[in-house]
């Protein structure tokens, strides 16, 4: 077996201590194909969820506020860059809104596409809505678990 199959992605994971070391790794575990160690990356970069300083949520009370944070920054994880354009989503509706017009939408996202790839599909907004369905109506319910049945 060669050095890199033996990498243990948590102990890489576990001598960052902080977003720009973990980005560092990432990047070059994205260069030298080892997806475990990028996805170890990104698990530990969305541990730190808050919504940033300058959003105003209009309702900080949603119960998928905290879910909507998490999965938006996992987004950023991977990608490397701010979601400039998702944030303020949360200054004119709720989480459970914004989570159930993207859900909804004709193609998926390219985040959607991204949590698939990085192993995280547990945090896509499809996911939550099937894991909260007490908040969302059937049309929500059904657009979420066609995407995701449509990766089988």
């Amino acid at each position: 077996m060669t050095a890199a199959k033996m990498i243990d992605p948590a102990t890489i994971v576990a001598r960052c201590h902080t977003i720009e070391e973990l980005s560092t790794v990432k990047a070059r575990a994205e260069k030298q194909g080892l997806q475990a160690v990028v996805n170890a990356c990104v698990a530990k970069m969305v541990e730190h969820s808050d919504v940033p300083s300058y959003i105003t949520p209009t309702d900080p009370n949603d119960p998928l506020l905290p879910k909507f944070t998490e999965a938006v920054r996992a987004l950023e994880a991977i990608s490397g860059t701010a979601k400039s354009r998702t944030w303020p989503m949360l200054e004119r509706r709720s989480a459970t809104e914004n989570i159930a017009r993207l859900v909804l939408k004709t193609n998926a996202s390219t985040g959607f596409e991204e949590t698939i790839k990085y192993g995280i599909a547990h945090l896509s907004f499809e996911q939550i809505v099937l894991d909260h369905p007490e908040l969302f109506d059937a049309k929500v319910l059904e657009a979420a678990l066609q995407r995701l049945n449509s990766l089988e």
